[in-house]
């Protein structure tokens, strides 16, 4: 008796996980969901309508807004994150990559187009340049993850914002790198890259030099592109999310997709000549890429916590930083003159594909 009547204290989900691996259900929206996403998002570029009414009414529509994860979920979350499914070692950094890979093949991601070829290789590719920049697992977890919730950009959402489909999402992947993702399906992408662009940078930053103290680094507000609300995120998370924002435009860059899909073929002299002939828009992209990194490393050289948790992470961001500007042949005139250039756009839909290459 006294078994039975735990049991019946125990929800389904949790008797079901107690014995079976961490599953996560996302799913594919129809076109109906997805033309209604693009409309709105039209509208809140226009005349600033924000886009929560694109959403079905309910749960899901009042998840959008920032904080109300719901406490019995965070708690819930924060457990299986910590100590898996109450009786096994957290879920490693593999296995909850697999979980992603598989939920998304799922929901047919492998079907969708993007703008940078297949939609779950975008989503691979993401989360390996996150990786390749050394920072913490969770943050290319998230990168893998980057448009679960869709994106201001890519109304395509696969998961839910009601309350007991993020839990489900933490239970899997961990609560951090949930966390990134949402925060990067409801920021407003226009906002945020007109606040990257406004941010002073200390010149140690700027050069790429060393370390000389805790600058002074204010973090901007930012916007939900689903309920208008505004809030200021902590100088890491906004780090995490610059390096994010980064990673997602360089794996959409043609040369970063030729490189991506082994594209090693000789070419001919007129053929180089054509390649070394940048498009504007694509150097307007690495610059923009390279803004998004040193804001980065100064978001979170400015944080003693981070420092702390993360030492070596503002290092890395540097580094990476210097790689890019390398590799894609960005000097300082260059840099100015493009940056300047982004700062000047009147409208913030031709700032936002100035930013990442469409235009």
């Amino acid at each position: 008796p006294r078994l039975r009547d735990a049991l019946r204290r125990v929800r389904p989900r949790d008797r079901f996980s107690a014995h079976s691996p961490r599953r996560m259900l996302l799913r594919r929206p129809g076109w109906a969901r997805i033309l209604l996403g693009a409309l709105a998002r039209v509208l809140w570029y226009l005349f600033g309508v924000p886009c929560a009414w694109s959403l079905p009414r309910g749960a899901e529509r009042e998840g959008a807004r920032w904080g109300t994860s719901g406490d019995e979920e965070e708690d819930e979350a924060r457990r299986l994150d910590d100590d898996g499914d109450g009786s096994s070692p957290r879920a490693s950094h593999a296995s909850r990559v697999d979980t992603l890979r598989r939920a998304f093949a799922l929901a047919g991601a492998a079907d969708v187009r993007h703008v940078a070829g297949a939609f779950d290789e975008h989503l691979a590719d993401v989360s390996r340049v996150l990786a390749s920049w050394d920072v913490p697992e969770h943050v290319a977890l998230a990168g893998y993850g980057h448009t679960l919730y869709g994106s201001e950009l890519f109304p395509y959402a696969t998961g839910s914002f009601s309350r007991a489909a993020r839990a489900e999402v933490r239970a899997a992947v961990g609560r951090d790198a949930e966390e990134l993702m949402f925060l990067y399906g409801t920021c407003s992408q226009k906002r945020w890259y007109r606040s990257v662009l406004e941010i002073v940078l200390p010149d140690d930053v700027v050069s790429n030099g060393s370390r000389t103290g805790n600058a002074e680094f204010v973090v901007p507000e930012q916007v939900n592109a689903y309920t208008g609300e505004s809030t200021r995120l902590t100088k890491t998370r906004f780090a995490f999310l610059c390096a994010m924002h980064a990673a997602d435009i360089i794996s959409t860059l043609p040369e970063r997709r030729g490189k991506r899909l082994g594209e090693t073929t000789s070419v001919s002299k007129s053929e180089k000549k054509k390649k070394q002939k940048k498009k504007k828009a694509q150097v307007s992209a690495e610059v923009f890429c390279l803004r998004l990194l040193r804001v980065a490393a100064a978001a979170t050289r400015s944080d003693p916590d981070a420092t702390k948790r993360f030492p070596n992470l503002d290092r890395a961001l540097l580094f990476a930083a210097g790689d890019w500007a390398t590799d894609t042949g960005s000097d300082v005139c260059i840099e100015e003159t493009t940056l300047e250039g982004l700062r000047r756009s009147v409208s913030d839909a031709w700032l936002v594909a100035r930013a990442t290459g469409l235009a």
